[in-house]
């Protein structure tokens, strides 16, 4: 039975890219989590860097930026959804 889901966006040879930037489709990803159990885990690893500069150079205002943007992101994603998980 499957028990955790372990998630990055990629492109190319690129992977761990921040969310959305990729190829993964997030809201199919989530339509088949549809048919998971309810107390599956799932972890969204994304790297925080920007195509212009790495995270290791940001300040923490602009990672927390991106933190929130991530989220929004992912919370966008999981709108489509949430009443059909809700009622799990």
């Amino acid at each position: 039975m499957l028990k955790s889901v372990h998630l990055s966006d990629y492109a190319d040879s690129q992977t761990h890219l921040f969310i959305g930037e990729g190829y993964l489709d997030f809201p199919g990803l989530f339509q088949i989590f549809e048919t998971v159990p309810a107390d599956l885990t799932i972890t969204l690893e994304c790297s925080m860097s920007t195509r212009d500069k790495p995270a290791q150079e940001m300040t923490k205002a602009e990672l927390l930026a991106r933190l929130i943007e991530a989220k929004k992101r992912l919370d966008g994603f999981l709108e489509i959804y949430k009443d059909e998980f809700k009622n799990r």
